[in-house]
């Protein structure tokens, strides 16, 4: 779902989720997909998968659960990576 190229430093985030909504159980609450993405001085340094709570009779947000996908760290050049395939993170270098 997320890939950096090293050489550029640009992040590639797919925010494809299938089914993007759904229901839970008996009640009117349903679950809906969202990437949100943080930045800072035209960088990225977050990207999440977000589900967002929704209690569809009322129309309001109860709830949501983040995982995140990709983080900058620190201020070093360097971005890990969720590899939602694997279950593991990796780490890319970017150049300066």
């Amino acid at each position: 779902m997320v890939a950096v190229d090293p050489r550029m430093g640009t992040v590639y985030l797919n925010a494809a989720v299938v089914p993007r909504v759904a229901s839970l159980g008996e009640s009117s609450l349903t679950r809906r997909h969202f990437a949100r993405v943080r930045m800072a001085d035209g960088v990225v340094v977050k990207a999440e998968n977000v589900w967002v709570h929704v209690d569809e009779e009322g129309g309001i947000v109860v709830g949501e659960d983040a995982e995140c996908i990709l983080e900058k760290v620190d201020n070093a050049n360097r971005y890990r990576v969720f590899q939602a395939h694997t279950g593991e993170w990796t780490e890319v270098d970017v150049q300066a």
